[in-house]
């Protein structure tokens, strides 16, 4: 009764603590899983760093039904990066070619057909001070409501990869568009972005590197290879060949939810049977699972999506991937190819090659732990937190994974 008394004084008093706290609505897209992992992780440092703050999530296409355009934005999405790159390459590359801003593709008509009104419903409902969208569609739409008068709440827009996307113009109204590199800049200038309007913070990463380089001394090189529905096309072949080679190596698979392919894992590693080789063949894991495999392992086999590849070169991971990309992961890849070796495997070149044809002894993975330190800026999180929110003091690490376990 005491601490609801006191509660109550402060509501009508005014107290500083609760005139402090601010409604955040973010706006994400099952495209891919970067958006949503981004979203969900503001929304949890917002809310333990930033007490009494409320924060709701909504998909853009999940929360205002529209089945069709769910499908294209995640299921059609995930098939065209998967298995039709030539499809994505039309959709990605097409715009380029044309001058901005003089082009608005019918695409983004139908993407914000009958949209707006529920947008407006959600912000006079939920009242927020400030919008952020971790996809390119959400500043698009706001800025369309914004030019039309109907909307003064200040939004923000995260880019979510290491490149400019071809329709990022048609979000000129955000209060800031923010990046995960200073390279992006001048692209976003020659879009019609003011450069005040542009906030460079790093990419979020929701671990931190230890102190030193995991398995220093160990011996057994470590791989953590994901194979999930979006793997490498070639993943099962080199598998394969890993296996039968039987070399002196751990191996850690990650298969996802697809348990399907989990179970022809398990089947080509009962075939192998391989005596050198320890290997673990993994389902869907939780976060804290995923980063004890990954902070175990010296090399990480994986697309480029934005925050896989980040995770991995904020950790210091040796990364093999594969140039069968397109759009985004693509231009992520060139990103960090330019600044440390990347190792591509394709149809002729497999992982057995890769780990034939280097050492990746000690002296090879302490140069590659420093040269990947500070690529990915430290504090991710908190970065933002402090940017959209405001600084508060004293805080703790915002990192809830700070890798302190390794594999033998």
């Amino acid at each position: 009764m005491l601490a609801i008394g006191t509660l109550m004084i402060f509501i009508r008093s005014g107290h500083p603590m609760l005139e402090m706290a601010k409604r955040i609505l973010i706006y994400t897209m099952s495209s891919g899983d970067g958006h949503n992992m981004i979203s969900k992780m503001l929304k949890e440092n917002f809310e333990k760093y930033r007490p009494g703050c409320e924060v709701i999530i909504l998909d853009y296409y999940k929360d205002y039904p529209s089945p069709i355009r769910s499908f294209i934005g995640e299921k059609f999405y995930r098939f065209t990066m998967g298995h039709a790159h030539w499809l994505y390459y039309i959709y990605y590359n097409v715009y380029r070619h044309d001058a901005p801003p003089k082009r608005y593709p019918i695409g983004m008509w139908y993407a914000h057909l009958g949209k707006y009104r529920r947008v407006l419903r959600t912000v006079d409902e939920f009242r927020p001070d400030f919008i952020i969208g971790t996809h390119m569609f959400h500043p698009i739409g706001l800025t369309n409501l914004k030019n039309r008068g109907k909307l003064d709440v200040p939004f923000y827009s995260i880019v979510t990869d290491f490149t400019v996307y071809p329709l990022s113009e048609f979000g000129l109204g955000v209060e800031k568009i923010i990046t995960p590199c200073e390279e992006l800049k001048d692209g976003l200038m020659k879009l019609g972005y003011r450069e005040d309007q542009i906030a460079c913070l790093g990419f979020p990463v929701r671990v931190e590197r230890p102190a030193e380089r995991p398995n220093r001394g160990k011996g057994r090189l470590s791989l953590m290879i994901m194979a999930g529905p979006g793997r490498i096309k070639t993943i099962d072949r080199d598998l394969m060949d890993l296996l039968e080679a039987d070399l002196d190596i751990r191996i850690d698979v990650l298969n996802g939810k697809d348990e399907r392919h989990r179970r022809k894992i398990d089947r080509m590693i009962s075939k192998a049977a391989p005596r050198n080789t320890i290997i673990e063949n993994h389902g869907f894991v939780d976060d804290a699972t995923y980063f004890e495999i990954m902070n175990g392992c010296d090399i990480m086999v994986s697309k480029c999506g934005a925050n896989t590849l980040s995770e991995a070169i904020k950790l210091g991971k040796v990364v093999i991937t594969s140039p069968d990309l397109v759009g985004q992961e693509l231009e992520n890849l060139e990103y960090f190819t330019e600044r440390i070796p990347i190792f591509r495997i394709d149809k002729k070149t497999e992982i057995l090659d890769v780990l034939r044809e280097n050492t990746f002894d000690d002296a090879f993975l302490d140069d590659y732990w420093a040269r990947t330190d500070g690529i990915i800026p430290k504090e991710g999180y908190m970065r933002y937190v402090d940017f959209l929110y405001g600084p508060e003091e004293p805080r703790l690490s915002i990192f809830p994974y700070e890798c302190p376990v390794t594999f033998i």
